[in-house]
């Protein structure tokens, strides 16, 4: 992916995951979007759980109570994974270069919807959680390597979320730039 195609104000990270689509016929917001949007701000928050620990400790702000909340959090999201890995034993789709922001995502591959094609994407951003944020788009650009499709009816919280996850994401991206 050689140009951004991303807002030019948006944080964006670069990366290769496991990222699949469905083309839509339209987005059917009677069918369960408010299930699916939940079932996403799930996923981010544990991604983020994952990713970056947490450090609100209870209201007695003792060193205990901070210990406790992390070690729940973990306790529910192992549970939520076995739970998870029972449900569904299939193979990740293939690894393809992405640019995501929290407004849309260019991907890089060799087949694309056509433009103005709604999608649903697969993107497994977690490699230790293993399922994907399923996020409708509507494909805005494509080429001969690569696409760019925004994010649609993702909602208020659901987008602030992604906004965060995308700011982790970024920041740990840069942080290893810098190593290097």
């Amino acid at each position: 992916m050689k140009e951004s195609t991303t807002s030019s104000n948006a944080l964006t990270f670069r990366t290769s995951v496991p990222l699949q689509w469905q083309a839509l016929k339209e987005l059917d917001v009677d069918a369960g979007l408010e299930t699916w949007q939940t079932k996403n701000l799930k996923t981010i928050s544990s991604m983020m759980l994952l990713e970056h620990p947490v450090r609100e400790p209870l209201e007695d702000n003792s060193e205990t109570s901070t210990h406790l909340l992390r070690l729940d959090m973990k306790i529910n999201l192992v549970l939520d994974l076995l739970k998870q890995l029972m449900q569904s034993q299939q193979a990740l789709p293939e690894s393809l270069p992405i640019e995501m922001s929290a407004d849309g995502i260019t991907w890089a591959g060799k087949v694309f919807p056509e433009k103005g094609q709604l999608v649903l994407l697969d993107i497994y951003l977690c490699e230790l959680y293993p399922l994907p944020l399923s996020l409708p788009a509507e494909l805005r650009q494509s080429s001969d390597s690569a696409c760019h499709a925004d994010f649609i009816s993702l909602g208020e919280v659901l987008s602030d979320r992604l906004e965060q996850l995308i700011f982790l994401y970024h920041r740990r991206q840069i942080a290893e730039s810098r190593k290097s």
